[in-house]
């Protein structure tokens, strides 16, 4: 079978397709997983805790969820002056005395207020601290003082989530809320619009200098969301995909082998009449022996012949010449009647196998035993054998 054979085969199941191309997806996606992110960054990632991802929001849910119809939900921004984010100013007074001014602009166009709003702040310094004022603008025009404060260290974090001074500023609502609210909405609106956050620092050192990175956290982050330890879960669903290949080939490997040995298992204790057979049975006592020769499919009982403790047999012969069978060609069935303590009385007992025609092979398709009480044993056969072949 060429190429175009076998599509034109596989075209006619469309969940084969549909099954195959998620099977080559996920082996694309692992092959990119593997490469882009070693599985030592990963774990590294996953271990890292909080601290790692203090950029993140918590418990965000996927960014492509605002294609779905509904309210924009706000996603998470993150502005960084150190990359070119916004306009920086800085001008010189003295040697030693100069003054930065940061302007991050923040669009913001979303139906839902953000989640959190905290200002990562880098400045260097050999001994003097710098001093930096923080005023937000909103698209309206408002200027809101956020407050001011003395570096404590060169990595300084001013979480304006969490400052209550500025919240009672706000009429009780938490920064995040109150800084984009309209205060012509009668109920918690964001304003939308281009809001700014200003920073203002005085720096006492010819050498010092100062950086911001302000960080929305939105509702929405990724593709793939956030947990509550602000992790991101795409490094779980990206590394989710090779592992679950490997337990699925594992899986298919173990099974596919499984079914072999078993498969194999039963067509050696088992048999098979090819075409154009002839079968013989009959039953063997000590004192008496009997055959029957048949051609036609019927139930064999023994030629009439009572069992007793005797042995039953089937003579199974692939051919004949001028009507008589080669004797040495023939595999016999040997079935032995005795006593059976499972049915709990004396009992005829022959184990059985079924054969079923398929038109070129016979195939056993049962094997099993019969049991017949005491009372029937004398008036038929102890021992039967269905037998089904092709002629």
């Amino acid at each position: 079978m060429n190429r175009g054979e076998l599509w034109r085969e596989l075209r006619k199941y469309p969940s084969a397709i549909a099954g195959l191309l998620i099977i080559l997806g996920l082996v694309a996606l692992s092959v990119y997983t593997v490469i882009a992110l070693p599985y030592e960054q990963a774990v590294t990632l996953w271990r890292g805790g909080e601290n790692l991802w203090t950029e993140n929001p918590r418990n965000a849910a996927p960014r492509w969820l605002n294609l779905l119809p509904g309210p924009k939900r706000s996603e998470t921004l993150k502005l960084d002056s150190a990359a070119g984010a916004g306009h920086k100013e800085v001008e010189a007074y003295a040697e030693d005395f100069k003054e930065v001014r940061i302007d991050l602009p923040v669009p913001f166009e979303y139906d839902t207020f953000p989640k959190e709003l905290t200002v990562f702040i880098s400045a260097t310094y050999a001994s003097k601290r710098p001093h930096v004022s923080f005023t937000w603008v909103t698209p309206d025009g408002r200027e809101i003082d956020l407050g001011e404060r003395t570096l404590r260290d060169k990595a300084d974090t001013y979480r304006v989530s969490q400052d209550t001074r500025l919240q009672s500023r706000l009429r009780g609502q938490p920064a995040h809320i109150g800084l984009f609210a309209d205060p012509a909405a009668p109920t918690p609106t964001p304003l939308k619009g281009i809001h700014h956050l200003v920073i203002e620092g005085l720096l006492f050192e010819s050498a010092s200098d100062l950086d911001v990175k302000l960080i929305v956290y939105g509702e929405l982050y990724g593709w793939a969301g956030t947990d509550e330890r602000r992790r991101d879960l795409a490094v779980a669903l990206l590394w989710g995909a090779p592992i679950a290949l490997s337990f699925g080939l594992l899986a298919a490997v173990g099974a596919t082998g499984a079914t072999m040995v078993i498969a194999a298992t039963s067509a050696w204790y088992s048999d098979s009449l090819p075409s154009h057979q002839w079968i013989r049975s009959g039953c063997v006592s000590a004192a008496t022996s009997d055959t029957h020769w048949s051609s036609a499919a019927r139930r064999l009982p023994c030629a009439g012949i009572t069992c007793g403790r005797g042995t039953a047999f089937i003579d199974v012969l692939p051919g004949k010449a001028n009507g008589i069978a080669a004797e040495n060609s023939r595999k016999r069935e040997v079935y032995r009647c005795k006593r059976d303590v499972a049915c709990s009385r004396a009992t005829c007992e022959m184990r059985w196998k079924r054969f079923h025609a398929d038109g070129q092979r016979c195939h056993v398709t049962a094997v099993g035993r019969s049991c017949l009480p005491r009372a029937t044993r004398s008036r038929q056969p102890g021992t039967s054998v269905l037998v089904r072949w092709s002629t």
